[in-house]
Formats: C-alpha cells, structure tokens, sequence
C-alpha cells in the first residue's frame, strides 16, 4: 500500500508489520499461556542500513532491547523463492553486511583535443571500477563469499572537454565479518593505488552498515518446530544458503540471540510469481495467516521452555 498514487516500495514490508499485530492478536487472546514478556517491535528505515542510520539501531540506542531485558529476537521476511503456505528457516549464515563505499577521483581537467595535458579521471575511473574487482576474485578466499558492486558514477560537463573529477558510490558486502574488515583496506590500497599510478589522486570513503545476519541455532530449531507443528514438515523449507542481500535485522542479532525466516508468498497460478523491487511485485495474502501464526507459536514455546 502506498500514501502515493502509483508509488510502493515493493518489498513486502507491510506484510512484515502486519504480521507482527497479527501475533499479537493471537498472543493477546493466549495471554494465560504466556510465562514472561513479549515485546513486538515496529521499526522505520531498515533500507537505510548501508548508511547506518538505520531504524534498528535508532530504536537499540533508545533502549528498545531493555527494561525489561530482551532475551531474543525473531524477525520475518517475505520471499518469492517460496510458496504461499510454506515458511524457509536458515541456520548459521543468512544474510550479508552492507557497507556504502564512496570514491572520489581527481586527475587535471582540459581540452579533449589537448589529452596529453591533462590526467583524465574518467579514464582513472574506468581502471579502478575494473581493478576493484580483483579484490574479490584474486585476494579473498574463493569459498568465501563478496561482492562490490558501482551503482553511480557522476562527472564531466562537456563532450569535448576531459574531466578532472568523479564521484562513485557503491556497496560493499561479505558473510564473514574478517573477510569485511579485510575488503575494506585492500579496496582502498587498489583504489589509491590505480590513481596514483596514473597520475591522479583518489580518495576512498567507507560507510559502515549493517553486519552479517548470523542466525542462532537454537532459535531456527524453534522456528522449524513451531512451523513443522502448524504447517507439516513438508512446508517448512531449509534453505541451503544464504544470499548477499542485507538487512538491519542483524544489528539485533548482533545484540542479542536472533533469527530470520522467510515468509512464502508466490502463487504461480494467480501470477504472483515477481521478486522484490519489481513493479509487479505483489504478495498472496494468504500468507497473512501464516507469519503471524508461526510468531506467536514461537514466542509462546520459548518461554515455556
């Protein structure tokens, strides 16, 4: 749903939120069966994670974790990899970090007739958006998973005229906080290092986002249960390995023990079959029975445990 007329965000997030009153409605009508506190968390700006401004760090500043003390946390998500009526669990390793990386080339601008007076950062920029890809591909680890990706590139101002500044953003991503850590330095010794080799300068800004989504263990086997007793075994799907997309999600996890789930959403035969982010984008909501049941069977089992 959007305020704005042929506008949506297109990733399921009021699913998300109304799953969590759906819980609590259930929660509240099971509330003899309920030995401690349930907290229900509605957060704001999980895309904003690459920036680290993101709502779930917001909220944890504010003490959404404390009085009283929150001893886990569960989050869901749709997905169009599954099924209406089926729910995904992933132990370990779900998701990856999101940085923001920025680099600023600068070279000696001229006239494009004139190249061999000038240091063209647009040529600059063209090597380092090729070189950095060789830190994935030949200083980490193959069986480790990275990625680097230049969604913007801004300069020049003329079609005859040599630029002599750009300006890329991009994102930076990882499974393993050590191979993160790790990209970070030798990203920025490639970038620098091309530019200097051509004569120019650059330099590389690193934004730190959100960390790798690690799932606790104990938390998935409470999932599984709790969906295997609601759905059958056969619609609770263990996801054999995590992707590169991120989310805020993980600061918790960070925090405290945590997990993610997926939510099903597709319906072939209705249509309903476009990713996130797509303009087609659309949800069965016959899932709007599911997320909040598996929530609240959650919540009830693990504090009776």
């Amino acid at each position: 749903c959007s305020r704005n007329k042929g506008k949506m965000h297109a990733c399921g997030h009021d699913v998300h939120a109304a799953s969590v009153l759906g819980a609590a409605m259930i929660l509240i009508k099971e509330k003899d069966k309920l030995n401690g506190n349930i907290k229900l968390i509605f957060q704001p700006a999980e895309e904003t994670a690459m920036t680290k401004n993101s709502g779930a760090l917001k909220l944890i500043k504010k003490g959404v974790l404390d009085n009283p003390h929150v001893d886990a946390i569960l989050s869901i998500h749709v997905h169009t990899s599954l099924l209406v009526g089926t729910i995904g669990v992933k132990y370990g390793k779900m998701l990856a970090s999101a940085d923001r990386i920025e680099i600023t080339v600068r070279g000696k601008g001229g006239h494009g007739a004139y190249p061999h007076q000038t240091i063209d950062a647009i040529v600059i920029s063209g090597y380092i958006i090729q070189g950095i890809q060789q830190v994935v591909s030949r200083n980490i680890d193959p069986l480790e998973a990275a990625v680097v990706t230049i969604g913007v590139v801004k300069g020049g101002t003329a079609p005859n005229i040599i630029a002599d500044e750009i300006h890329m953003i991009g994102t930076m991503r990882a499974l393993d906080q050590s191979i993160r850590e790790k990209m970070v330095s030798l990203l920025k010794r490639q970038v620098e290092g091309i530019a200097k080799s051509f004569g120019g300068t650059a330099e590389f800004i690193w934004k730190e986002g959100c960390p790798p989504l690690i799932n606790n263990d104990r938390l998935v086997n409470l999932i599984y249960e709790s969906g295997k007793e609601l759905l059958g075994e056969k619609n609770v799907v263990n996801i054999s390995v995590p992707v590169m997309g991120g989310d805020d999600f993980a600061f918790y996890a960070q925090r405290i023990p945590g997990a993610m789930f997926r939510l099903g959403i597709t319906n072939k035969k209705r249509g309903i079959v476009y990713p996130a982010h797509h303009p087609h984008f659309y949800v069965d909501e016959g899932c709007l029975s599911i997320g909040p049941a598996v929530l609240a069977r959650c919540a009830i089992k693990w504090l009776n445990q």
